[in-house]
């Protein structure tokens, strides 16, 4: 096999030229498209199974196979990091730097300056800190380190390291080319793209759930096509946990496309992209759908093409046809132009093909007019379009997604947080969504819950796979070793054999470490039926997990120190009296441990598991923000235009689109919904400091159309502090 270099500059070329298959030279190392082979793939959970089969045999095996690089380079909060490190600073003051970019934007120049200032430090005073943004801005975008790609695959009829250098990739059986996609594109070396979707495992799952709990054999096939209910919920925007059209863009768009078949959800899942948008072919297709005008074609010769979507192109298949019909572009020019609207393609590309667009458009009579107008719809794509092939794909699997979440919540929500992270919205938001839909959730318990999300009678029961730093292995032994069956069903409880107490916790499952066992206390999981709370728990393992010294004594189930005074001593009276008697389990709580309440519960749901089943945090502060006159979200949906209001919730999105010309959207949560705001470039640069870092806000503006809220003012609210996961993106 080829040798690398350790210096990244080198991007992962040979040192010496490639050598040909030990039996024989190959000409065509690669597999060759015209063979007629094809790759079949297929799923479990996130990785990925293939099979080859070529015309000229029936099955064969893949000799060798890599994963394609990636080359990850230095961005804001990691150039700011690694560069602090190396000038020694310590790391309260690198969480503080990290702070200056949010996750939309990277400052650079007099800018960062300016940003380092406000967030007191000063680089005009100090040298250092002169020198620390110097360095920070030279690397960023330098390479930092090979990863893997997300989907890239190369596959070889022979040995693949004749070919190309590889290393072993973290998982198992698996390598990894150390060249990135454009070196593989450079030497024409055919990269296949396998791209595992979380949504199929969580449709995998749901089907599976939907079966065991009512017996109904369910398929993506044998769902109803025209199904009421699901239209119902698209056309009002009621698609949080839905695939592809839960976004906030999406969730404004379908109550004025009001999607009435599959089509129009195939328009759907295409026209949200960057593409369609900038090149202002989203408002021209509402427009002719609502009726507001006319439907017209910028040529006669397109109506063909663009018929089925009303005179507007939104797919990229479109805008090639359309560049062979009028502008005689041969395959070849076709594909090139089909390559330039990948996602992240320079503007530079483009030119070239603009420029054949005109000449081909020339020759074939076509006004100037119509000329412009369909360059510009090429350039728009450039940003990213749609194909309608995958469009169709992931049409179908949104109206899955729909008709399960709407008929099937408790099963399709059990899957969803099975196969999380995947999705637009944390799961602490999915779990308050699901809720304002009537569906209960059962608590967490060792005695009762599956290391998954499982179904019981209707119900979700949270699964033990959400405690923060509970390692899998440990979480599934703790289910073994209870007598829980491997496979989740409705009637779980049935002969198992729970556990006692903390200390019966640690001696069926000594894998068990202090961490682990200190998050599944403060996580509510060893409340052993209500019979101990939390702080009780933490306290008692505390104790179980380590060895006791001679100079203490159990009393009454509690480990109390023998040289305290008598009156320093705690009293578990009024606990016994308090015991339920037929309880099987007896945990005497001593009295000087106070029970968790309210918002201090729900903090620590948050912050060990990242859900809560109880209330939502701005529940315990609406009788004052009523007083103050503060509308919770449901009230903010019912406005006259131009009312000013103020809503306040936690943050759960905050949104700057390379569309949008720097304006931001914020989007809030109470216990009643989302609320959403935009916010105009001028005044996110008056409230910066606020908006990108506080988790709760109360946000006053002026009531615009269709719910949403110019943000004209913006406070941070003091009383909630607890942690809240907000999607943070460009």
């Amino acid at each position: 096999a080829a040798l690398i270099g350790t210096d990244q500059n080198y991007r992962g070329f040979p040192m010496s030229p490639p050598r040909t298959n030990a039996n024989k030279a190959l000409p065509y190392p690669l597999w060759p498209g015209n063979q007629g082979g094809r790759v079949l793939c297929g799923q479990t959970n996130k990785s990925v199974s293939l099979k080859f089969v070529t015309s000229a045999s029936p099955l064969s095996v893949i000799r060798s196979s890599g994963m394609t690089a990636n080359v990850i380079c230095y961005r804001g909060k990691s150039a700011i990091r690694e560069v602090g490190k190396t000038f020694g600073f310590d790391a309260d003051v690198l969480g503080k730097l990290s702070k200056i970019n949010s996750h939309y934007e990277i400052f650079k120049g007099d800018e960062l300056n300016k940003r380092l200032k406000e967030a007191g430090f000063d680089p005009a005073a100090n040298k250092r800190l002169q020198h620390f943004a110097d360095l920070y801005q030279r690397i960023l975008d330098f390479p930092r380190h090979l990863g893997q790609h997300s989907g890239g695959m190369v596959i070889s009829m022979g040995q693949l390291d004749g070919m190309v250098p590889l290393e072993p990739a973290s998982m198992p059986d698996r390598s990894i080319i150390q060249w990135d996609k454009d070196d593989c594109e450079a030497l024409k070396i055919v990269k296949i793209d396998l791209l595992g979707l979380g949504m199929m495992a969580v449709l995998r799952d749901t089907i599976e759930l939907i079966k065991e709990n009512h017996g109904v054999e369910m398929g993506l096939y044998k769902i109803p096509h025209d199904d009421e209910k699901v239209y119902e919920a698209l056309q009002t925007g009621d698609t949080v946990g839905m695939f592809q059209v839960e976004s906030r863009a999406q969730i404004a768009f379908l109550p004025k496309a009001k999607p009435a078949n599959f089509y129009d959800i195939v328009v759907q899942v295409a026209i949200i992209r960057p593409g369609p948008i900038v090149g202002n072919m989203l408002h021209a297709y509402i427009k002719r759908r609502q009726g507001i005008e006319p439907v017209t074609y910028p040529h006669p010769s397109l109506e063909p093409v663009l018929k089925r979507t009303m005179g507007v192109p939104l797919f990229q298949e479109q805008l090639l046809k359309m560049a062979m019909d009028i502008a005689d572009f041969t395959g070849s020019e076709a594909e090139e132009l089909r390559r330039a609207m990948g996602f992240k393609r320079p503007d530079r590309k483009m030119e070239k093909i603009g420029q054949n667009l005109r000449e081909g458009m020339t020759r074939n009579n076509i006004p100037p007019d119509v000329q412009e107008q369909i360059v510009a719809y090429t350039k728009a794509f450039a940003n990213y379009g749609f194909p309608e092939s995958h469009a169709f794909s992931f049409a179908l699997l949104a109206y899955a997604s729909a008709y399960f979440i709407v008929h099937y919540r408790a099963e399709f929500m059990a899957a969803m947080f099975n196969n999380y992270p995947l999705g637009f919205y944390s799961a602490a938001t999915l779990v308050k969504d699901a809720q304002r839909h009537g569906l209960h959730f059962r608590a967490m318990d060792i005695n009762k819950s599956q290391y998954d999300f499982t179904v019981e009678e209707g119900d979700v029961r949270v699964g033990l796979k959400f405690v923060r730093g509970l390692r899998e292995e440990v979480g599934r032994k703790i289910v073994s070793e209870c007598g829980l069956p491997a496979r989740p069903s409705a009637n779980l409880r049935a002969g198992s054999d729970g556990y006692t107490s903390i200390a019966d916790l640690i001696d069926r499952v000594p894998e068990i470490n202090k961490k682990e066992i200190r998050a599944l206390s403060i996580a509510g999981a060893l409340n052993f039926d209500n019979t101990i709370h939390r702080r009780h728990a933490l306290w008692e393992s505390e104790l179980a997990i380590q060895p006791k010294g001679e100079l203490f004594e159990a009393v009454s189930g509690v480990v109390v120190d023998p040289l305290l005074p008598a009156s320093e001593k705690p009293s578990f009276s009024a606990n016994r009296a308090a015991e339920p008697q037929d309880s099987p389990i007896r945990n005497p709580q001593p009295a000087f441990l106070q029970r968790m309440e309210g918002l201090e519960l729900i903090d620590a749901d948050l912050r060990k598991t990242g859900i809560s089943i109880g209330k939502h945090p701005m529940a315990f502060i609406r009788n004052e923000l009523d007083q103050k006159g503060v509308l919770s979200s449901h009230e903010s949906r019912y406005l006259k235009k131009g009312q000013v209001v103020s809503v306040a919730g936690a943050v759960i999105i905050r949104q700057r689109p390379m569309t949008a010309k720097n304006v931001v959207f914020i989007t809030l949560e109470d216990e009643t919904g989302h609320s959403n705001f935009v916010v105009m470039p001028d005044t996110f640069e008056k409230y910066r400091s606020v908006i990108n870092t506080s988790d709760f806000l109360l946000i006053r503006g002026i009531f615009e159309e269709r719910g949403m809220i110019k943000a004209i003012h913006f406070e941070h609210v003091s009383e909630l502090r607890t942690e809240v996961v907000s999607h943070n993106f460009r």
